[in-house]
């Protein structure tokens, strides 16, 4: 059964309906089911781990290390963790405030971890849009 929609509001819902499909979620790859779940300290250490009470819930659990860290990479798909670009102070001031509003093309390292907090400039396609922090 066909839509009978206005024609002013084609347009308007067709780009809508790109942005929000190439949309890229930005932490939600962190926490792959297929990632092994390591719930005792001996385990986590036994498999180069930091065991500990991490980020802002400070519930104790483990971090593992990336096995590609160091890699250079233009997103984060291309790493166990994240895709890290270093910033110049005069890229972290242009991209500090309102995010997305600017954008650098920028490659970057995978991250030494497979979770990683604080803040730090995530590579998405080959871009940073903003400094993102993880708690």
């Amino acid at each position: 059964m066909p839509l009978n929609l206005p024609q002013k509001l084609i347009l308007p819902l067709l780009l809508s309906a790109a942005v929000l499909l190439s949309a890229t979620p930005i932490l939600a790859k962190k926490m792959p089911s297929e990632r092994k779940t390591i719930t005792s300290k001996p385990e986590c250490l036994a498999n180069g781990g930091k065991w500990g009470l991490h980020g802002e819930h400070e519930k104790e659990f483990c971090i593992l290390p990336a096995g590609d860290a160091g890699k250079t990479c233009r997103d984060s798909a291309e790493c166990e963790g994240y895709c890290i670009a270093k910033l110049t102070p005069e890229e972290e001031k242009l991209l500090t405030g309102e995010h997305g509003k600017h954008s650098l093309k920028k490659t970057g390292a995978c991250s030494e971890w497979q979770t990683e907090f604080g803040c730090f400039a995530m590579v998405n396609r080959g871009k940073v849009t903003g400094i993102i922090c993880h708690d």
